[in-house]
């Protein structure tokens, strides 16, 4: 059976748009799960382990978010949370904190640093202040083990300082697959990628003779670009040649030969069988001796 921990609550204060007069239900969920999943992300971060956003919590991130609503004033948007503790946990120190109550301390001591946040911290931080609308807000005040009682105020300005620098992914530079030709324009190319991405590319005039023996070949372009869609883009090609050359080779023949041949170029008289394995001696004295001085650098 579970009690409440009644020496480490955490108080949200709430403003907002849609945070005036109390809290609509639907802003309420919506900050509430995403508030609860930067504080599991941020644990597993912690322990080392990748974000999540999908599934069953696994037990740990559970723990880290195992608070409950325990009083909602009136006539206001202010939340107090509390952690439950399970019956083994009675005997530790009311100075010991639960676990997610020790994880929102952990988070905020990161926001007052003004160190950057996992991604998917901050971005689940900013969708629950923005579910309580315009100029939306949040102040966490909480009582850390050892301090005093401290506030910190979470706003639009203090998340951005604390979110790291979005890798533009959609940026290419390199783009390959199978090339064609678009009649209706003589500067324009499409290139089809194996992963199924279309690429509208143009290229300058002085490329038109390189490109001439490339259509419809595999090709592999340099240049810029961006994707416009998951299967869609653009692209500016600088360099282009082909991915592979597709020829006849002497290594390689269409011609059928015969398995006897065969066996005669590589010397094969007959099947030799297990016996020819299993020769007392594989060498004669001379062929070791000098095998071993091959391998020990001894020319003596």
């Amino acid at each position: 059976m579970a009690t409440i921990d009644t020496n480490h609550h955490i108080e949200l204060q709430l403003a907002g748009e849609r945070a005036k007069y109390g809290i609509d239900g639907t802003a309420l969920v919506t900050f509430l799960s995403n508030f609860f999943a930067a504080l599991r992300d941020f644990d597993r971060v912690g322990r080392g382990e990748p974000t999540r956003k999908t599934g069953a919590p696994e037990p740990a991130a559970a723990a880290s978010v195992a608070l409950r609503v325990v009083r909602l004033e009136p006539g206001s948007a202010v939340l107090t949370l509390a952690a439950p503790r399970d019956e083994d946990e009675t005997a530790l120190s009311l100075d010991d904190p639960p676990r997610a109550a020790q994880v929102v301390d952990d988070l905020l001591d990161q926001i007052e640093r003004e160190e950057p946040l996992p991604h998917d911290v901050a971005t689940s931080l900013e969708t629950a202040r923005r579910a309580l609308g315009v100029n939306g807000t949040i102040q966490v005040t909480t009582t850390p083990r050892d301090r005093d009682r401290r506030a910190v105020r979470i706003d639009e300005a203090r998340i951005a300082t604390v979110t790291p620098p979005k890798l533009d992914l959609d940026e290419v530079t390199m783009v390959s697959g199978h090339m064609s030709k678009l009649e209706a324009s003589p500067d324009r190319a499409l290139i089809r990628a194996p992963g199924g991405t279309r690429w509208d590319c143009t290229y300058p005039p002085e490329l038109v003779d390189t490109l001439r023996p490339l259509w419809r070949s595999v090709v592999y372009a340099t240049g810029a670009g961006s994707r416009t869609s998951p299967k869609k883009g653009t692209f500016r090609i600088d360099n282009i040649a082909a991915s592979f050359v597709d020829g006849q080779t002497e290594l390689f023949t269409f011609e059928h030969i015969p398995t006897d041949v065969l066996f005669r170029h590589q010397g094969i008289v007959a099947p030799q069988g297990l016996k020819a394995l299993s020769a007392d001696e594989l060498f004669d004295d001379a062929t070791e001796d000098a095998y071993l001085a091959a391998i020990f650098g001894d020319d003596a």
